[in-house]
């Protein structure tokens, strides 16, 4: 799409990401230190969330993720249930017990 001018839109939309990575430079040079890029900002922010026990759903509508990508890469993150775990522990001796009396 042409502006009145004749230039586009796209050619006027801001570029944030763009903006942040002169300053970030910057710093990383004189501070010596590894450049933290948006998406590791980003995967650093999920993580968190996750290992503080946030709610995938959560997260996932902060990021702007369908859940079940956020599940896949963060679910591996949230804090254990030992109720859940408890269960878990349960039905695998049960099934262990028989299939030892079935042979």
């Amino acid at each position: 799409m042409l502006t009145g001018d004749g230039d586009s839109i796209a050619s006027h939309q801001p570029r944030p990401w763009r903006s942040s990575r002169r300053p970030s430079a910057e710093y990383v040079a004189e501070h010596k230190c590894a450049e933290v890029t948006p998406h590791i900002a980003r995967n650093t922010f999920a993580s968190l969330l996750a290992s503080a026990g946030v709610s995938i759903y959560k997260i996932a509508q902060w990021l702007g993720d369908d859940v079940r990508v956020v599940q896949k890469h963060y679910a591996k993150l949230l804090p254990k249930d030992e109720d859940i775990e408890s269960a878990f522990r349960s039905e695998r001796k049960i099934r262990r017990e028989k299939t030892t009396n079935a042979k």
